[in-house]
């Protein structure tokens, strides 16, 4: 008997690898959009997503069990902000958008540092919580 421990990606998910353990072993690295099957020796275990930064998530399990990783509603908005973020960075590089065009322009450069220092502040933050959860499918 097995459990089959699934991976839903979004964003971002499918850069980064997830680790399962099961009953504290490691028993695999998922990427992408793969999926593993877990031999069980017992009628039930400890499933653990393992991020090497942010918070793991567990769930107990019994034969026969479909779990699937998905990414947790912080971490999708997480993904949106870092995809708009490097969208503007690179507009900004191409020269799309230009403050130097404007009157005011110290004051739109000091503006945009300040809004980039926050950002960076929340991404630095966010990297320790739990962005990806532990769903059991067929229950």
């Amino acid at each position: 008997m097995t459990v089959k421990v699934k991976r839903k990606l979004w964003i971002f998910n499918s850069f980064i690898p997830a680790r399962i353990r099961f009953n504290n072993e490691s028993v695999g690295t998922l990427y992408g959009s793969q999926e593993i099957e877990i031999p069980m020796q017992e009628s039930e275990g400890e499933l653990k997503y393992y991020q090497p930064v942010g918070r793991n998530d567990q769930l107990q399990v019994k034969k026969e069990d479909v779990v699937q990783v998905e990414e947790s509603l912080l971490g999708k908005v997480l993904g949106i902000l870092l995809v708009t973020f490097l969208l503007y960075l690179l507009m900004r590089g191409i020269g799309i958008i230009d403050f130097t065009n404007h009157s005011n322009y110290e004051q739109l450069f000091n503006i945009e540092k300040i809004l980039l220092s926050i950002l960076f502040v929340i991404a630095v933050i966010s990297l320790f919580f739990k962005t990806n959860k532990l769903v059991l499918l067929n229950r």
